[in-house]
């Protein structure tokens, strides 16, 4: 309880302070760190909270937990440390938890609320628990108040009665180190881009699983050259919790248990149904090859996910000819095996010199740090064959 209550107070306070992904939290709070000091001194340490960040704070943490079903949201401010904070949600739903609001990451737009009873989360991990049997111990590399990461390293923990370790603050060469078999390690595809640049090998009998997004094609085989003879890339949403899952670069989702296709569905479907109650339409498009498995086939709304958050090219593109040296521009993913956005930009006639380093400089603030583009061309026209139909760039 006290991780989950400390990634929501490092969450709303990142959004408070508008420090975005500039991380509050780095690995040195305990359950004595304090969230409020004296009005007249902060002690080393201490978060530093002021009385509306605690209220916003309150709020978030209530939000999450429902606190306000049983009346005890505002004995929250009466505690100033993660501790105290967490015995209230303990004592408060130790028994009788009814449900959790979980909040999206915001990267298919504005960030929106999405609840889910406790038997619909219980359900789900018990039929994840089924794919690991000798798994003895949980190192989480994800925060645990998103939905994957509560599924992954709080509900299905418990119910399997393993320890979790946080690495988040490990270095690689630390996080390999610390690995033994029987380890189930739950990341997200950057953060094992790194653990794969590093490339020493890990010890037979660990197990990796990943989501938000697909794994590099070149990764997987790196992985499985240090020795992870099992890692498993699961696909779902906040929204849906976990839909399927696959165990190599080349195979398609296994449909996750209590999912099934809508009825009438034929060719490409994009609407599930669980556990016969209620359909529900996702944003990608699903191509079926057999019944049960699925390949993704894009999105409904053209949007390509970067790094975990959805980026619209469109939308990019209208912002970097908001620039005044800006004339044209064209926005893409990056190569197969480079999960980055890169930009071609016409620069105006008489302009002066543009440089990559000042339009990544001015768009800071204008977009999500995985919005901006990585590698910036620039030309005196857009690149068209004879025919006039846009090239390669």
């Amino acid at each position: 309880m006290l991780r989950v209550v400390s990634d929501l107070v490092e969450a709303q306070l990142a959004e408070s302070r508008r420090t975005g992904a500039d991380t509050l939290h780095r690995g040195d709070w305990t359950g004595q760190t304090r969230i409020r000091d004296g009005e007249e001194l902060v002690a080393e340490g201490a978060l530093g909270a002021d009385s509306f960040e605690m209220l916003e704070l309150g709020a978030r943490v209530n939000q999450f937990f429902h606190l306000h079903e049983w009346g005890t949201e505002e004995n929250l401010l009466r505690f100033r440390t993660l501790e105290g904070w967490a015995d209230v949600v303990g004592q408060t739903i130790r028994d009788d938890w009814r449900c959790l609001t979980f909040q999206t990451s915001g990267s298919s737009g504005i960030p929106k609320r999405v609840t889910h009873d406790r038997e619909r989360l219980e359900w789900e991990a018990r039929s994840w628990m089924r794919l690991f049997e000798g798994v003895r111990r949980c190192v989480s590399l994800v925060p645990a108040h998103h939905m994957y990461g509560y599924q992954w390293t709080v509900t299905l923990p418990e119910l399997a009665g393993w320890p979790v370790v946080d690495g988040r603050f490990w270095s690689i060469p630390q996080l390999v180190g610390e690995m033994r078999p029987g380890d189930l390690v739950v990341g997200f595809p950057l953060r094992w881009e790194l653990i794969g640049r590093y490339g020493e090998r890990v010890p037979d009998g660990v197990t990796g699983v990943s989501s938000a997004g697909a794994l590099l094609n070149s990764l997987w085989g790196q992985l499985r050259e240090m020795g992870w003879g099992r890692m498993l890339e699961i696909y779902g949403s906040t929204e849906t919790g976990g839909i399927g899952w696959r165990e190599s670069e080349s195979a398609g989702y296994r449909l996750a248990p209590g999912w099934s296709r809508a009825s009438g569905e034929g060719g490409s479907g994009d609407r599930l149904v669980w556990r016969d109650k209620g359909t529900v339409e996702l944003m990608d498009r699903l191509d079926w090859r057999q019944p049960g498995e699925f390949r993704l086939a894009g999105r409904n709304d053209g949007a390509v996910k970067v790094g975990g958050t959805l980026v619209h090219f469109g939308q990019v593109e209208s912002i970097l000819r908001e620039h005044e040296a800006v004339a044209d521009c064209r926005v893409k993913a990056g190569g197969a095996d480079e999960a980055r956005v890169r930009a071609f930009v016409v620069v105006r006639t008489g302009e002066q010199a543009l440089t990559a380093q000042a339009l990544t400089r001015w768009l800071r603030g204008r977009l999500p740090s995985v919005a901006i583009p990585r590698q910036i061309v620039f030309g005196t026209a857009l690149p068209v064959d004879g025919n006039g139909k846009e090239t390669n760039w």
